[in-house]
């Protein structure tokens, strides 16, 4: 079932979460910027390509799970048509090593898992697509998660997320999940306790959302990192600077170091001091010498020299040209 789009007033959790938590992510955008933006597969995407193969083919009751396993991250890699990403290989192997774990999270008795279909209720506007959704005397829901978690108290906005898919599946199946889990490439099965008024804050967060001002940002670093307006929003270039974990940077290119590898590395100005941005794929920046650059999702590099870092671009980096 195809998804409808973010528009029309049909809302998804994560740009429901994103305006609720800074409405400026609904505005249109700042003019004069150029923006460059390849988003490259990942190890969440492809883990959950790898999910997807496993489920349907009923992986989690083959005699050996992980071999089964094996073979669905094997079909997901292939199915790239390049090299996994560089970020891959850990995630991999512990999406291999705890998979008797995650077919112990579908329980003993099941009718049917239903891996990535996307539910909708007509009536709010609203829509999800759950990862894993186990149906049998009871139903449960299973959300795969491949990022960093430091602790058990999972994020509001996995709460948030999980909420959201918990109020679909009683949509389309006419009950609530009596089990919901996070499933953690790290840490494993992570029970999560919902209440029904976390159900109807989640719900009551998409209301908000649609009411809110798309004048008013609120710029924070959970909130601005994955928004779709960052490279182009003022508020979040004038936030950033006093962020604990900042992974951004601007400034005017002063000179590019271009290698045999197709990567090229340029040196910025910034307001700081210059700084280099290193392994930036060529074909993003064939002609930005003098020009003034914004860059996200980039990681920060300790130097020696001075108490500003360099900076290295990641799978997941983007980069706008700012017009003079």
């Amino acid at each position: 079932m195809s998804a409808p789009a973010d528009d029309g007033g049909w809302l998804s959790p994560t740009r429901a979460w994103r305006v609720a938590q800074c409405p400026a992510s609904a505005g249109p955008g700042v003019s004069g910027v150029v923006q460059i933006d390849r988003p490259a597969q990942n190890k969440g995407s492809l883990a959950h390509r790898a999910l997807d193969f496993w489920v349907r083919a009923h992986g989690y009751e083959a005699a050996d799970v992980r071999g089964s396993m094996r073979t669905a991250i094997d079909q997901a890699v292939a199915e790239l048509g390049s090299e996994a990403p560089s970020d891959w290989t850990l995630t991999g192997k512990r999406l291999l090593a705890r998979a008797p774990a995650l077919a112990e999270a579908f329980g003993d008795e099941v009718d049917d898992v239903i891996p990535e279909r996307t539910i909708r209720d007509a009536a709010l506007r609203i829509y999800g697509t759950p990862d894993i959704v186990v149906l049998g005397k009871e139903i449960t829901l299973i959300d795969l998660k491949t990022e960093q978690i430091d602790d058990d108290e999972l994020s509001p906005w996995i709460k948030f997320q999980l909420s959201v898919y918990a109020h679909l599946v009683a949509q389309e199946h006419g009950r609530l999940p009596r089990r919901i889990e996070v499933f953690s490439t790290q840490r494993g099965r992570m029970p999560v306790q919902l209440r029904d008024t976390d159900i109807s804050a989640a719900l009551a967060a998409f209301e908000a959302a649609r009411r809110a001002d798309p004048s008013a940002a609120n710029p924070a670093e959970d909130t601005c990192r994955y928004c779709h307006r960052r490279l182009r929003c003022d508020a979040q270039w004038h936030a950033a600077p006093s962020w604990s974990k900042r992974d951004c940077v601007a400034g005017r290119v002063t000179r590019t170091e271009r290698s045999m590898n197709g990567l090229t590395g340029l040196w910025l100005e910034t307001a700081d001091g210059p700084v280099l941005l290193s392994g930036v794929p060529t074909v993003l920046v064939p002609d930005v010498d003098g020009a003034s650059i914004r860059a996200v999702r980039v990681s920060a590099s300790p130097r020696a020299d001075s108490d500003q870092p360099n900076w290295r671009w990641g799978t997941r980096s983007a980069l706008a040209v700012m017009s003079p």
